[in-house]
């Protein structure tokens, strides 16, 4: 490949050596046609060469800027990624945290309301304390009654209030 655009670079030299050395002495037309025909030959055939060495090095260079954009792009994906998952951990912590906050704060809500039963269970318990006092003395004036009772000649039962 090099040795033919080697070659075709010094179409242009020897063209000119050619019609100083052959065309110009002897002064033969045909000569300097032929030369100048195939010059342009050569030429023809350099700037074919040189245009499909361009196209290909496009190629080439379109290929390795698709690959390296890529690669780019690959890394700052990369990047982005790393960035979501780090973005991703610092938002699991908080989530633990606000669910250990909730937890404790349920704690504390369960706590209180069990406190609440617990003074609530308390007052029923002073309560029935105090009733069962108040029940044996309920229970005994009833037996005295019963007793002063069934003791006494019949009742007298009244009618309405005395006039009297």
């Amino acid at each position: 490949f090099s040795f033919l655009v080697n070659r075709l670079l010094l179409t242009g030299p020897l063209y000119m050596l050619h019609v100083y050395d052959r065309v110009l002495p002897s002064g033969a037309v045909q000569t300097l046609v032929a030369l100048s025909l195939m010059a342009l030959l050569a030429y023809s055939v350099m700037g074919a060469q040189l245009q499909a060495t361009e196209r290909q090095l496009a190629l080439l260079g379109e290929e390795l800027e698709a690959q390296l954009s890529l690669s780019a792009k690959g890394l700052a994906d990369r990047a982005q990624l790393s960035a979501l998952q780090q973005q991703e951990a610092a938002l699991r912590g908080k989530i633990a945290q606000l669910r250990t906050k909730a937890q404790t704060q349920l704690h504390e809500i369960e706590i209180d309301r069990l406190h609440q039963i617990s003074a609530a269970h308390e007052a029923a318990i002073t309560a029935l304390r105090d009733l069962h006092p108040q029940e044996l003395r309920l229970r005994a004036d009833r037996h005295r009654l019963n007793k002063s009772w069934r003791g006494s000649p019949s009742p007298r039962r009244s009618t309405g209030p005395s006039m009297g």
